[in-house]
Parts: C-alpha cells; structure tokens; sequence
C-alpha cells in the first residue's frame, strides 16, 4: 500500500521525490519507523533541541523551492523568465540569518550524522536501501541537500515533532 505525500496509516508504505544538485529527481520508500525505534528518534531531536533541527530542515526546503522555481522559469523562459520572478521576495521567503543559527546550534552537538541516518534507514531511494553505507555514500556524495531534504520527509512523514509547515 502506498501513500502518496505522506497520508500514511501505522505501517504503510509511502513513497516521496527529491532532487540531487544536479536536479535530477530520485524516487523515494519509506516505510514509517515502529514505536520502538521512533521514540529513541524523537528523543534524539530533542537532545539536539527540536526547534532548531525543524528551522534547519525548514530552511533547506525553502531554499530548495526557491532553487527549483528559479530553474523552472530558466527552462521555460530563459533568463527573461528569470528576470520576470520577484527574486527579492522569492529570497526573503528563506529567513537565513535563522538558518545559519540552526546550523551552528545543530552541527555543534555533533550527533546530526547518527541522526539523519536513523530517519533514513526505513528509506529506500531509487529503489536501493539506504541503510546500506554504500548505497548511502553514492546517493548522498556531494549531495547533502537532497539528504537535507530526505530527512525532512522523514521527519513529516513520520510525525515526529509538530513546527509550523510541518505536519
């Protein structure tokens, strides 16, 4: 059973996209943690302080967003396209100050690392496990926005902390 966008019941399979830096998109599956695994993840986010891991997901998103409308007018439009977009509000959607913080506060625990393997290792993407360091390295080399990015999905999908935008 597959849940498109994250509409999930206890155990269902729900399937999601990212795109790499290359903007190529991958298809992700993720199966929800259990309770058991699940609490030992919300209790990580909460030692690594949840509002600041939430504003640094949130954040990559956007600007994620703000990358993708900005390539899609490229493609349909060209630079004229581009420059037709309202870049300054576009940009001002991404609070950056408050993204760097989060980073700072979130890296300095050192735990991120653990962290975002144990949201991804009920995932599957492009259909090899990512639980597996080898597949791991080659989705995420050079790629850590789409890592970012898988995260956050995990982190909604799974319900693991309530922040605005997330749910």
């Amino acid at each position: 059973m597959t849940a498109p966008g994250g509409d999930l019941q206890s155990s269902q399979l729900v399937t999601f996209e990212c795109s790499d830096a290359d903007g190529q998109p991958h298809q992700y599956e993720l199966t929800p943690h259990g309770a058991l695994d699940g609490q030992r993840v919300v209790f990580q986010l909460i030692g690594l302080g949840a509002e600041p891991v939430g504003q640094l997901v949130a954040g990559v998103v956007q600007s994620g967003d703000l990358l993708e409308t900005i390539d899609g007018a490229r493609k349909a439009g060209g630079l004229e396209a581009v420059m037709d977009l309202d870049l300054q509000a576009l940009l001002g959607a991404v609070d950056w100050h408050e993204l760097g913080a989060a980073v700072r506060q979130v890296l300095a625990t050192g735990q991120a690392p653990d962290l975002v393997r144990e949201l991804l290792r009920h995932a599957h993407r492009d259909g090899q496990p990512l639980r597996s360091d080898v597949a791991f390295d080659q989705a995420y080399r050079q790629n850590y926005g789409e890592l970012l990015a898988a995260a956050y999905h995990s982190i909604r999908i799974n319900r693991f902390f309530q922040l605005p935008g997330i749910s």
